[in-house]
């Protein structure tokens, strides 16, 4: 069997609730910022797909500017009401673009991050949760949910790994940008 690799052409970046009302509680909440808005800009370098899910946007807020100002007008977004942001509407999007492999970053690591990386497993996809682009109110719970996701063939990522696997080469035009997005 093939080891599971992120390839450009086949993979799509999840952002889960990155709330106006869910932020402020997140342990390490401006680390995960800085991760993630790093994400953004990598795959957008990268020229690869960005989806993002906002829980419930009533109660906790629309999806913070920091992570907004940074996304493509295209992106896709999605409310959602489940735990898991693997929806008939977001598995049918990323099965229209060809999405293969799926990178998840988002809050909370226990909750929604970890249901959508379950379900995305269940769904066939070669599926990566983003270490340092998650979290959850408490270190335990965080800790706990990337422990049980690595034991379910969840591949464990940091911001700078994904990136320089999706960029496979250094001999690129993308290299030098992605490069100074990383430092």
């Amino acid at each position: 069997m093939p080891t599971p690799r992120f390839h450009p052409q086949y993979t799509a970046l999840l952002i889960i609730d990155m709330q106006e009302k869910l932020i402020p509680i997140i342990h390490e909440k401006e680390a995960l910022i800085t991760q993630t808005q790093k994400l953004i800009q990598g795959f957008n370098t990268l020229n690869i797909p960005i989806l993002l899910t906002q829980q419930y946007p009533q109660g906790l807020g629309q999806t913070i500017s920091q992570i907004t100002d940074l996304l493509p007008q295209d992106t896709y977004s999605q409310d959602k009401t489940t735990f898991s942001a693997i929806t008939p509407e977001i598995y049918q999007h990323l099965s229209s673009l060809g999405i293969r492999n799926l990178v998840i970053a988002g809050v909370e690591t226990h909750i929604c991050a970890m249901q959508s990386c379950l379900d995305a497993i269940d769904k066939g996809f070669i599926t990566g949760i983003v270490h340092n682009a998650t979290s959850s109110r408490n270190p335990i719970d965080k800790n706990t949910a990337l422990q049980r996701l690595t034991q379910t063939n969840v591949i464990p990522l940091t911001t700078e790994s994904i990136l320089f696997e999706l960029q496979q080469t250094a001999d690129s035009k993308t290299f030098k940008p992605l490069a100074k997005i990383i430092k």
